[in-house]
C-alpha cells in the first residue's frame, strides 16, 4: 500500500513542478514581449510652460475620462531640480503613456499602445483615440502637437 502511494506521489510532484515551470517560462516570454513593445501611435506636444501645465493634465484627465480610461499622473522630483510629470492611461484594448522629456523642457511624449499584445487593436481605434486627444489639447493656448 505504502509503495502505491509513493509510485504516484512522485509522478504527481513532477507534473505540478513541470506545470509551474512552464506558467513561469510563459510569464518571461510575455514579459519581455511586453516591455519591448513599440508604440502604435505617437503624439508630441510642445510649448508646455508653467502658465498651461496644468491645463494640460486637467485636458489629459478629461480625455481619459469621456474615453473610459484609467489614468494615473505622477510628478517626479529628480535630484530636488525642477519636476518631470509622467502619466499613464489604460482600458481593456489600449494603454497609453507619456513623459515630459526632462533634456527638452516644456515637451511631452505621448505613445498608444496595445493592452495585449496578443489581441492587436484594430488601427482606427489608435487614430480617433489621437484625433480626440490632439483636439482636447489644441484647444490649449501656445500648446503646438505633432503627430
Amino acid at each position: 500500500m505504502i509503495n502505491k502511494v509513493k509510485n504516484l506521489f512522485i509522478p504527481i510532484i513532477c507534473l505540478l513542478i513541470g506545470v509551474w515551470i512552464g506558467m513561469y517560462i510563459k510569464n518571461y516570454q510575455l514579459q519581455s514581449e511586453y516591455s519591448s513593445q513599440t508604440p502604435r501611435k505617437m503624439i508630441t506636444i510642445n510649448n508646455i510652460d508653467d502658465d498651461n501645465r496644468e491645463w494640460v493634465f486637467d485636458s489629459l484627465s478629461h480625455f481619459a475620462n469621456d474615453n473610459a480610461f484609467a489614468i494615473r499622473i505622477v510628478t517626479l522630483l529628480p535630484d530636488g531640480e525642477g519636476d518631470t510629470t509622467i502619466f499613464s492611461m489604460w482600458r481593456n484594448d489600449v494603454r497609453i503613456s507619456g513623459q515630459e522629456v526632462e533634456a527638452i523642457p516644456g515637451v511631452l511624449k505621448i505613445g498608444f499602445y496595445d493592452t495585449e499584445r496578443l489581441f492587436e487593436t484594430p488601427d482606427w481605434v489608435y487614430e480617433k483615440l489621437a484625433k480626440d486627444l490632439i483636439e482636447n489639447l489644441e484647444e490649449i493656448p501656445n500648446i503646438e502637437v505633432e503627430k
